[in-house]
């Protein structure tokens, strides 16, 4: 596998589809994640609208840190608060050359994350994706749609 770019991989992503995670509400929609270089890695940026059971609508944003942990930028150890272990917990599992499209799952792939560089995407782009993803091995039945309302 090629080394990933964080130059390139910095910016904007949008969450196309995710597997449900207890951190992100099944509510929420507008998931996006940007990330921006430092000097040791990126800032991690995570925002998402939820609606409440009140029917009002929240924005929720964590700030956190992804520092690489291998050689090929592959893995990453992402901490949203100095709480959480240093380990690596996050990888760029595939990406496609013009870096437009990302897979994103952790260590253990009970995690997966697919992230466009735009908020929605092609039903052919998506097919393509989670048929690889099944040929992988992943659960594709777990995959939910995220909602990117666009204004």
């Amino acid at each position: 596998m090629d080394k990933i770019s964080l130059e390139r991989y910095s910016g904007l992503w949008y969450q196309i589809a995710a597997y449900p995670t207890p951190y992100t509400p099944a509510t929420a929609f507008n998931v996006t994640a940007q990330y921006t270089l430092t000097g040791d890695g990126m800032k991690v940026d995570n925002s998402c609208y939820v609606v409440t059971s009140d029917g009002s609508v929240v924005r929720i944003q964590s700030i956190g840190y992804a520092v690489p942990a291998s050689e090929d930028n592959r893995t990453l150890i992402v901490r949203f608060d100095e709480s959480q272990p240093a380990i690596p917990n996050y990888k760029i599992y595939g990406i496609n050359p013009d870096y437009t499209y990302a897979i994103i799952t952790n260590p253990e792939k009970d995690n997966l994350f697919i992230l466009s560089r735009i908020p929605v995407i092609t039903m052919s782009d998506y097919l393509h994706v989670t048929n690889n993803l099944a040929v992988d091995g992943f659960d594709v039945s777990r995959i939910a749609l995220t909602p990117q309302l666009i204004e």
